[in-house]
């Protein structure tokens, strides 16, 4: 079987699953490749657009509140399917693409694409299934919702509930497990000593590993008000760091000699940082949280973007982690879990009753199921 996996280039939350699923997908002996799904249309307004103003908006989160507040709504929703529709040259461009690779299934991995590929495919006549995993794992957008598609992969009860909620059909959203990074799936837990003992880390200290994320935008708030405090942390900083960021945290260590702050950068071993930290701490991205998660550490999520709201219902229903954009009620939030080990004992055990599942390739097997029935109901295509 041939699977495509779009992604929209607005941030590392929506290329991590495509990468993830396609890896697994060709694991199992199938053809998958990973596609910018505005070049494939070649579409360059759209791609710098998409790109330039999550990056603008990872700098000014307040405003990417108000923004998508407003921007999110079935009126976006139907914007957009016009858009596909009179736009000659991506349906034109889109076209050569198929006839060429002949794929059995798209998937987009972000919620734009549950407007554009059933727009796609509707236009040329195709008959092949359309398939959106919700990245926001709790949540999928208004703006994205369209009854076309043939299905809704979403990781979580709740964010079934909320799809449905703002408009998809029951029958198509359907309960995924949710797709880690092969290195991750494969990783072998160890105990946070073990960790710290691999990647040279103080053994006994407190950890915290402040995730900044794949477009590595961040503020050095949250540890200036733990270096006030005194505190005798240990604060890792991962992530792709921009330029601003990078020269924020430098000059931070500068000036805080005595501060025990480490700055990798972008790491492959996620897993092992995970496990020798306390406690994670970010932006609300979907993959930095489940992953911790899967690891069961908890998150506290310094800054609540839009898309990951309905964060909040959850942590509130399994206390799994805190939200809270207040850095100085972040500082004491971090002090408090610190001295207290009957909170850091229940954390423990809301953590491992989690009812989520991590599985890639059961999630691949899925799609190739679905895909097939898809065929029988539709055509007499075989694979």
């Amino acid at each position: 079987m041939k699977g495509a996996f779009f992604y929209v280039d607005a941030g590392k939350g929506h290329f991590t699953p495509a990468t993830a699923l396609c890896d697994s997908f060709k694991a199992q002996g199938n053809e998958g490749e990973v596609l910018n799904i505005f070049k494939i249309a070649k579409s360059p307004f759209w791609n710098w657009y998409c790109k330039d103003s999550w990056r603008f908006q990872l700098h000014h989160p307040g405003f990417e509140n108000f923004l998508n507040t407003i921007w999110d709504t079935h009126f976006s929703a139907f914007l957009m399917k016009m858009i596909v529709k009179y736009h000659h040259s991506m349906n034109k461009e889109f076209m050569k693409w198929y006839t060429k690779e002949q794929p059995d299934f798209l998937l987009c991995t972000n919620f734009l694409g549950g407007i554009i590929l059933p727009g796609l495919i509707a236009k040329n006549h195709l008959n092949i299934p359309s398939y959106v995993y919700a990245a926001d794992v709790f949540n999928n957008p208004t703006a994205g919702t369209n009854k076309k598609i043939t299905k809704l992969y979403i990781p979580t009860e709740l964010g079934r509930e909320n799809a449905i909620k703002n408009g998809q059909l029951p029958e198509q959203v359907t309960l995924c497990p949710f797709p880690l990074k092969m290195n991750l799936q494969e990783f072998k837990a160890i105990n946070r000593i073990e960790a710290r003992r691999k990647l040279g880390l103080n053994e006994n200290k407190f950890t915290v590993l402040l995730n900044l994320g794949g477009e590595g935008i961040g503020e050095t708030s949250l540890v200036k008000e733990l270096a006030k405090l005194n505190l005798d942390f240990q604060i890792i900083v991962l992530g792709n760091l921009s330029v601003t960021t990078t020269s924020k945290y430098k000059r931070f260590a500068k000036n805080n000699p005595n501060f025990d702050i480490i700055l990798p950068g972008f790491v492959n071993n996620i897993g092992d940082y995970i496990c020798a930290c306390d406690i994670q701490a970010g932006k609300a991205g979907a993959n930095s949280l489940m992953e911790s998660l899967y690891l069961e550490r908890p998150f506290l999520i310094s800054q609540l973007l839009y898309a990951a709201h309905a964060t909040l219902d959850f942590f509130k229903k399994h206390n799994v982690g805190w939200v809270e954009n207040n850095v100085v009620k972040q500082a004491m939030i971090l002090k408090q879990y610190k001295e207290s080990a009957e909170e850091q004992k229940q954390m423990a055990e809301n953590l491992a009753k989690l009812k989520i599942s991590f599985d890639t390739m059961a999630f691949c097997t899925q799609i190739v199921k679905d895909t097939h029935k898809f065929a029988q109901n539709h055509t007499k295509r075989t694979f």
